[in-house]
């Protein structure tokens, strides 16, 4: 590993942990960012330390996560793995449908609960309401996400660009 790489990994693998994600997926996470291509089941292993079964079962997590993509290689019978570029709309998908999901049952817990509970329908119905209020503001973050990423591809292609036949619509013939 490169210099800082491994320093890198270890602080994912923190970070991530303490948001849930289990430390042998992040680590995995954490070497397939870094790598330069797909890297077969034999290769994680031996790069992360993990048994074989262990990365096999962290990519799939990964995988349903949407953060990482199996790969098939025709007259190979390995699995191989890459992180995906971009996958911001499937997590953004993903914990919407995660919020909504115990929106909803925050939601019940009010209509369910006995009018006598009054301590637990007032905490169900706080939570409800902070639930109501990120989800409604949720489509705001993803057009707001989307005008960025817009903004920042168009700034680095204005920066990439240093032509100045280009900026009057021609282009310089190239050796």
């Amino acid at each position: 590993m490169r210099s800082g790489e491994r320093e890198f990994i270890e602080q994912l693998v923190t970070a991530a942990a303490e948001n849930g994600l289990p430390r042998t997926a992040a680590r995995l996470l954490g070497h397939l960012l870094l790598a330069e291509g797909p890297l077969s089941l034999d290769q994680l292993a031996e790069q992360t330390g993990m048994s074989k079964a262990s990365v096999s079962l962290n990519a799939r997590w990964l995988e349903q996560f949407g953060v990482v993509q199996r790969l098939a290689s025709v007259g190979d019978r390995r699995d191989y793995y890459r992180i995906i570029e971009e996958p911001w709309e499937w997590i953004f998908t993903l914990a919407e449908r995660r919020m909504k999901r115990m929106h909803g049952a925050l939601a019940a817990g009010c209509e369910l609960l006995p009018p006598e509970a009054e301590v637990g329908r007032r905490r169900v119905s706080a939570w409800r309401r902070f639930y109501a209020f990120f989800l409604d503001d949720l489509s705001r973050v993803w057009e707001r996400w989307q005008a960025y990423q817009a903004r920042e591809a168009g700034e680095a292609a204005t920066a990439a660009s240093t032509d100045p036949l280009e900026h009057e619509g021609r282009r310089a013939a190239r050796p």
